[in-house]
């Protein structure tokens, strides 16, 4: 005799299940075993904008594990990110935060190495001593985000436990619950780029400048004039850099 479970005969047993409302929020079935974690991403030059990912299953619906987490995160944080983004802007640290939801999905009064005080709403290890907060170090959690395909298969949910993951929906402004928008989650912080500013700079300055240079003494036959006049240009760009720079922030 064979015997045929739909997925309803699956919920009425009680196993989890995921159903893809659509590629970015998928919702498990029951949902109390829903977990979601609130990112705090740069929007604009003074706000923060919450993005929250669901951390329920991997890629091939798979339990996560560290690698498959923190490559999730990864993927969410380049999805936010355009090519703009990536000239001006660097990542140079990730924070444990709290955080007040504010409308429009914007969040405010972030305090930087905070932790929610039970585990009543966030799926978490148990809340560490105060000598331990943050459960993980800002340039560990970089280093992890940026090295993910490296990370051990042993003791594969070390990390992903100490991380809070808020249970069954993830936290919404609510005008008429306004004691309801306090949240937990991960704080992506980011600096000028200064890094590619100075490569592109380099470049930049010593094609154009060499360039200039061959240019000026093959028409104006003045070898020690051409090279002043590239030091002019070479200033010139690199000040035009800088400037862009500072003002697409």
């Amino acid at each position: 005799m064979v015997l045929i479970l739909s997925r309803e005969n699956f919920r009425n047993f009680g196993i989890p299940l995921c159903q893809r409302l659509s590629k970015q929020n998928p919702v498990c079935l029951p949902a109390d075993e829903c977990r979601w974690l609130h990112l705090c991403m740069k929007k604009k030059p003074y706000a923060t904008h919450l993005k929250p990912l669901h951390v329920c299953k991997g890629e091939y619906q798979d339990p996560l594990t560290d690698k498959t987490f923190f490559k999730a995160l990864k993927h969410a944080y380049n999805k936010e990110n355009a090519w703009k983004d990536w000239a001006i802007l660097k990542l140079g640290r990730i924070e444990f935060i709290g955080f007040e939801a504010c409308p429009d999905d914007y969040v405010d009064h972030i305090k930087p190495n905070n932790l929610p005080p039970t585990t009543n709403e966030y799926d978490f290890a148990p809340p560490p001593p105060p000598k331990m907060v943050p459960p993980m170090g800002p340039e560990h959690m970089l280093h992890l985000f940026q090295d993910c395909p490296s990370i051990s298969d042993v003791n594969s949910n070390f990390y992903l436990q100490r991380i809070p993951r808020r249970k069954i929906e993830p936290i919404a402004f609510n005008a008429d619950r306004l004691s309801e928008t306090l949240g937990w989650g991960l704080h992506f912080v980011e600096g000028l780029n200064t890094s590619l500013a100075i490569t592109v700079m380099i470049i930049l300055s010593s094609v154009l400048g060499i360039a200039f240079a061959i240019w000026w003494t093959i028409l104006e036959k003045d070898f020690q004039g051409a090279f002043g006049v590239a030091a002019y240009i070479t200033s010139v760009m690199t000040l035009a850099v800088m400037t862009w720079q500072l003002w697409a922030l």
